[in-house]
């Protein structure tokens, strides 16, 4: 089986699925984790300053956040040739990706940025190596919105999937709660205590431009759009307790999806095709995750394990991660809804709480709290690595990858 074949192969047995060729003697089981194969960079030569050297570290450190792939000095599984060069201001690269075990090309492409961009050509290759070598969609282009104090209030801040670029998204001077990427991430929807309650408010990322989705009396709060992007799932209290409800956005009719009069619904999450909302309720007594049509009906409660759960996020290939409290601390599970399987995906070491998935799914950004201090982690669902992303000056919560 080949480098590209054995990564396929790795992920789907991850996931439970079994993966085959054509022959029977292809057929790999792989349990627990991802294999890693090997790339080197030794036929790239690039600046050993600069942009072009810039470049190389951040695809370099972006294909081993992936997951997939190992670095080594020379003869890896899949190699890297080619030439990046900055003229004018301007960086040029022309990369050529080859697949050692089947002596074949799997990507060989020019790619032209201004050179204060290199960062984001950079995401833009290691995704591209990815696609190329497994077929799976990489995460590096990706951006985080979340929630930081640094400045002694609640505000939105961006930043890139490795957590650099950061940079503050609102002045509110107030509380900004719950920010959730649009279907085409370009505008953030959010909670802010800006006119002294909870309304719902979507942003335009590049102009900063606010909008009011909801603002009826009482709680408007945790408003996410559909995947496309025509409703706007948010939780309304404007008819008493705190009920979900679908509206059209901006500010159009909200239809009432949940009637608990002794309960509280919280957290509302899309499916990835837009027919379900998974939330949380207290309607059992304790927070559990359920799932309703978009239309409404009976919600089906998904969650049993841990004392409570909180916090769900629909990944890409419907899976979903929620945080659940597990003896003392909160902990990051991932449910597959069709079966019920359960997998806890993070160490008894912290607490772990508001998981988002990345477009990939398999990695997830989540908030860690230890010692009072709270940074955001990506975790890796696979193999359980954890890599830190945004943390120093400041807590941070709620990350929410682009789409």
């Amino acid at each position: 089986m080949t480098a590209s074949g054995r990564l396929t192969a790795a992920f789907a047995i991850a996931l439970g699925v079994v993966a085959m060729t054509t022959a029977a003697q292809d057929i790999v089981v792989r349990k627990g984790a991802a294999a890693k194969a090997t790339v080197d960079w030794a036929g790239f030569s690039a600046p050993s300053a600069g942009p072009g050297a810039t470049l190389v570290q951040v695809a370099r450190q972006d294909l081993e956040r992936s997951g997939w792939f190992r670095t080594v000095g020379a003869g890896g599984e899949f190699r890297i040739s080619g030439e990046g060069a900055e003229r004018g201001g301007q960086l040029t690269v022309a990369l050529v990706l080859t697949d050692a075990g089947r002596n074949a090309v799997a990507l060989n492409r020019t790619y032209s940025a201004d050179a204060s961009q290199a960062r984001t050509l950079a995401h833009r290759i290691a995704d591209d190596i990815v696609k190329a070598a497994t077929g799976r969609d990489g995460f590096a282009s990706s951006r985080l919105v979340l929630v930081g104090n640094r400045t002694g209030r609640k505000e939105l801040y961006v930043c890139d999937s490795d957590g650099h670029n950061l940079m503050q998204l609102t002045q509110d001077r107030s509380i900004s709660l719950y920010p959730r990427w649009g279907a085409n991430n370009s505008a953030i929807t959010y909670t802010s205590y800006l006119r002294g309650f909870p309304a719902a408010f979507r942003i335009d990322v590049a102009t900063g431009r606010r909008e009011m989705l909801a603002g009826f009396p009482g709680l408007n709060t945790a408003p996410v759009l559909s995947p496309d992007g025509r409703s706007c799932a948010l939780i309304l209290s404007r008819e008493g307790n705190p009920e979900l409800y679908v509206q059209t956005p901006p500010g159009g009719p909200a239809t009432r999806i949940t009637r608990t009069p002794h309960a509280a619904e919280s957290s509302p999450t899309w499916s990835p095709d837009g027919s379900r909302i998974a939330f949380v309720s207290d309607m059992s007594g304790k927070p559990q995750v359920y799932i309703v049509s978009r239309s409404g009906g009976a919600p089906q409660r998904v969650t049993s394990r841990g004392v409570e759960n909180v916090a769900p996020a629909w990944g890409p290939d419907g899976r979903l991660a929620y945080a659940s409290r597990l003896g003392s601390r909160f902990q990051i599970c991932v449910l597959d809804p069709a079966s019920g399987a359960v997998d806890t995906v993070t160490p008894d070491d912290a607490d772990y709480e508001d998981p988002s998935w990345a477009r990939n799914g398999r990695h997830l950004a989540c908030a860690r709290t230890s010692g009072h201090r709270s940074s955001i982690v990506l975790i890796d669902t696979l193999t359980r690595d954890q890599i830190p992303l945004v943390s120093g000056s400041g807590d941070w919560y709620s990350p929410d990858w682009t789409k």
